[in-house]
This record gives C-alpha cells, structure tokens and sequence, in this order.
C-alpha cells in the first residue's frame, strides 16, 4: 500500500484493487476484473494527525452551532482506528492526540462563549452518551446503569421522532459548563472515561480490547438571541460503530 504526497492518491498491490486516482479518488478493481469502484472525498495517509482528521469535519460541526442537526460516525473493521480516530486520548494534557469528540467539545464551548458577545443572551450545552449492544439501549451516563452489564439491566428506552426530531426518551441529559473552557472540558473529558469504562468490549482476533458496541454521544446545543424572536436548537451525534 503505497501513499502519495497529494494525500488524495493510493497505490494499492494485491490480486483485487490497483490503483486509486487522484482526479476521481476511486478505487477499481484490476483489468479483466468487474469494475466495483469505491469514491472518496478525502484520504488520510499514515502521517496525518488527528488535527487533519478533524479539519476536514470541523465545518459540519459549526453546522450545529448554527441550528442544524449532524452526525459524523467512524466505520471500519475491528482495529482499524475507528475509537482511536473518534475519541483518542481526550485528555487535555495530550491535545494532540485527541479525537473528533473532544476537539468537537472545545470548537462548541469556544463558539459559545463568542455567541454572548453577538447578541445571543443564553447559550446552553447538554450531553448524553448511549451504548447500542444487541439492538438494546443503555445509558452510560446514568448512575444506576454504569458498572452493569446489559443482561443485568432492565431500563428500557423507547426512540421517538418529535417534531421531526430523533429523541430518546428518558436518557440522562448532563449540562456542561460554558462560561470556563477549562472547566467545561474537563467535565466532558470525566464523562467520556465514564461512558469507555461502561461499554461493552471484548477481544477478537484484531484487537485485545475491540468495541462490540455502538457508542453514541449526543450533544445538543440551545440557544437564544436578545431579539427576543430567534431560537437556536442544534444537535451533533458523533457515533463510534462497533468494529465489524
């Protein structure tokens, strides 16, 4: 597997895939074989850092500053870099080796600090972090649940759509703290060791330590202006895939 300087091309020697271009960034299969191409709209190759990861997503994050409602997840097989990619080491003594959530965490507390200085009165960041194993739901954030396996736990969670909304209902729904970027950030980064030391994992042929769940962190963020008229109601689901 060979990378190029333009980071968009890939040279690939086996008997399935050859070549990837770096004008139409796919990947096909060798001649005589049925063409089956794979498009992509960026590739990483083995020197980038988690900051590069996380330029190419950053936009769709202010996305959800301004109102809409986002999802950014990491597929891939067991080992592939998928947890690694998405959450890395969180803490702030290691910035640059953390993933999409936590450089998504400081981007939102960051902006909305800005927003109180452009108008807007109150700016309001709640987390919640769910486990699906098994097509069944669990909190990890909620107190009762931590430390119990799915079999021992008899919460159930019903999804609902309201107001063409996804909700879940039930889930612990934790603020954090927007007037200290320090302080918010490390109240998100005890949440996130409380969620990992909750979830389901087990050891494949891959990884010692492989996600045998999805792992889903639900940020919603809220605001409103002084104009007393516009609301902002955002929503930004960044979701670990268990590894295939």
């Amino acid at each position: 597997l060979s990378f190029y300087k333009d980071d968009t091309s890939i040279s690939l020697s086996s008997t399935a895939l050859t070549s990837l271009s770096s004008s139409l960034r796919n990947v096909r299969n060798m001649p005589g074989s049925p063409s089956q191409p794979f498009s992509f709209d960026r590739i990483f190759n083995p020197e980038a850092k988690q900051k590069d990861v996380y330029r190419e997503v950053a936009e769709l994050v202010q996305s959800a500053m301004d109102g809409y409602r986002v999802c950014i997840l990491s597929y891939g097989q067991s080992g592939s870099g998928k947890t690694h990619t998405m959450t890395g080491y969180a803490n702030q003594g290691q910035s640059d080796q953390q993933g999409i959530i936590p450089r998504s965490m400081t981007d939102i507390l960051k902006q909305s600090r800005a927003m109180l200085t452009s108008g807007w009165m109150d700016v309001s960041v709640s987390v919640s972090v769910v486990e699906l194993y098994n097509e069944e739901l669990r909190d990890l954030l909620d107190g009762e649940v931590a430390g119990t396996s799915i079999s021992q736990t008899h919460k159930k969670y019903k999804i609902n759509r309201v107001n063409s909304r996804v909700v879940v209902s039930g889930l612990t729904a934790v603020p954090i703290d927007t007037s200290d970027l320090e302080a918010g950030m490390r109240h998100f980064e005890a949440l996130l060791a409380q969620s990992s030391a909750a979830r389901t994992t087990a050891s494949t042929g891959m990884n010692e330590a492989s996600s045998r769940s999805h792992l889903i962190v639900m940020i919603e963020i809220q605001g409103k202006h002084s104009d007393g008229v516009t609301l902002m109601q955002g929503g930004l689901r960044l979701c670990d895939l268990a590894g295939s």
